[in-house]
């Protein structure tokens, strides 16, 4: 699947209806208790490296292969076989002979019942024989930024994975875990919520698929040139109509 049909495990976590303004570019306004969010989610993660800091995919590929613990902030993965992606605030894993041993952080300053569909999407990415580490590449030859990935497990090892996810709340400076994986079986907890989550992804794709054209202040309309009887001719997608559209009334 490619890195544009990708859904983030935030947009998991929303309501039908908020996901279909999410999509039409409406956001929320920007509060102090978000300001005073990410200025926590900072002094929580300020003596830790980015993947970038130790020398990008390829480097922390090898210090995995070494046996070495690594930690890192706001690391970029992404599942194509789930269609996800998304940063994972804190990472810590390692690789013990044919173990690998995977445990993140989400951070939170109070618990809410929707960050379930959030660590869960998390939860299906890092499951995936194939899931990748990510980054961001500037075009050569045009402006702007692509994404790029690397698998993060060579497909010739057979690991068994052990998987565990921390929400630690800023307020109460208390931390729940979930375990999701315990030597490549999931848990009941993880075997629940998977369903849950893949049946939010069949209802959102297709209104993540039309925010490419809905909104041309955040994605710009498409043109493509289509030859018809030896002419080139230019294609306008145009914005459809939602209202009309019994398929994606909500």
């Amino acid at each position: 699947m490619h890195f544009k049909t990708c859904i983030s495990p935030s947009a998991v976590a929303r309501d039908k209806n908020d996901y279909w303004g999410y999509c039409h570019g409406i956001r929320e306004p920007t509060t102090e208790a978000m300001r005073a969010g990410t200025e926590r989610h900072r002094i929580y993660q300020s003596e830790l490296q980015e993947l970038k800091d130790i020398g990008g995919a390829a480097e922390f590929q090898n210090m995995l292969l070494d046996g070495k613990e690594i930690k890192l902030k706001e690391v970029p993965v992404c599942s194509r076989y789930y269609g996800l992606h998304g940063f994972l605030d804190v990472l810590s894993i390692q690789l013990k002979g044919d173990e690998l041993f995977i445990r993140i952080t989400e951070l939170k300053s109070n618990w809410w019942k929707k960050y379930l569909f959030q660590i869960a999407a998390y939860g299906m990415m890092l499951e995936d024989p194939e899931f990748e580490v990510c980054w961001m590449e500037p075009y050569k030859k045009k402006e702007g930024e692509r994404r790029l990935g690397m698998r993060l497990i060579p497909k010739n090892l057979s690991l068994k994975k052990n998987i565990k996810i921390d929400i630690f709340f800023f307020n109460s400076k208390k931390t729940l875990t979930f375990g999701w994986m315990e030597n490549n079986v999931k848990t009941d907890f993880a075997a629940g919520m998977t369903s849950q989550v893949q049946k939010r992804l069949f209802e959102y794709r297709p209104l993540h698929k039309r925010s490419f054209i809905l909104d041309e202040d955040i994605h710009p309309r498409r043109v493509d040139k289509q030859r018809f009887f030896g002419k080139a001719k230019l294609i306008i997608k145009s914005r459809p109509n939602l209202y009309h559209d019994p398929a994606y009334k909500i």
